[in-house]
């Protein structure tokens, strides 16, 4: 059973579909949600080694992929 935070967020996404509008939650903020954990794994098995955090952002305007 979805919890009532969950079901907000699934309406709030099916509704910029059927509105072709932007999400409350785009492809970026989910990477600065689950990037900085994925990344804390790496340094933990490296004994706590620091390790660079990607910022996607960036790398797509480097990459020339923006508005595609």
């Amino acid at each position: 059973m979805l919890e009532l935070w969950e079901w907000v967020k699934l309406r709030d996404f099916v509704d910029s579909i059927l509105h072709d509008t932007r999400p409350p939650i785009d492809v970026y903020d989910a990477m600065d949600f689950t990037v900085p954990g994925l990344v804390s794994e790496q340094s933990i098995a490296n004994g706590g080694m620091p390790v660079e955090v990607p910022d996607f952002r960036r790398i797509e305007l480097l990459s020339g992929e923006q508005g595609k």
